[in-house]
């Protein structure tokens, strides 16, 4: 029996990451998101080498090879592993003033190593809306945002809320699917 704790816990981290994201998006949950989610398939595929188990892993490492999705989530996580550019290929289309949310106070600290802080009880701050954009691999090709996945259509493939929460579901399906025949 192949102990799964640390796949388990780096798609614990990926869920928690994309709830935080879709609760009040930041680019860095996104690129916590991906980042643990590719971990986990990567740390999946080291625990069963040599094992039956393997042949599910290695079914989904082809499958990436050709669905828009799996592509474009990996993509995304090299150009964000190995690569200087900003974090991730996200846009901010707009703010969401509904419902808005208050922060009482905001520290700035300086490079001087002092910190100003901020009353901002009276103002109102919004979420950002983000829409994924074109990610280029190492070989130049730009990859779009997923248009399907698994042959279905994606509604909004802009929309990191919809592609990541495909992409989190896949995962944890094939995860459920090696721990359940992991006995």
């Amino acid at each position: 029996m192949i102990d799964l704790f640390k796949v388990q816990q780096d798609l614990k981290f990926a869920n928690e990451a994309f709830a935080s994201f879709c609760q009040l998006p930041d680019e860095r949950q996104w690129v916590y998101f991906i980042d643990h989610l590719e971990n986990s398939l990567t740390k999946l595929n080291k625990l069963t080498e040599g094992n039956k188990l393997n042949n599910e892993v290695q079914k989904v490492f082809k499958l990436k090879k050709k669905d828009s999705l799996l592509i474009y989530i990996r993509v995304s996580r090299n150009v964000i592993a190995h690569t200087a550019k900003e974090l991730t290929k996200m846009k901010v289309v707009g703010v969401d003033d509904n419902p808005p949310f208050i922060i009482e106070a905001v520290e700035i600290c300086h490079t001087d190593g002092t910190t100003t802080k901020v009353d901002t009880s009276k103002g109102e701050y919004f979420k950002y809306i983000y829409e994924l954009e074109s990610v280029i691999d190492k070989d130049k090709n730009i990859i779009p945002p997923p248009s399907e996945h698994l042959g279905k259509k994606i509604n909004n493939p802009t929309s990191p809320q919809e592609v990541g929460s495909l992409a989190l579901q896949f995962y944890t399906n094939l995860f459920e699917t090696i721990k359940a025949k992991n006995i």
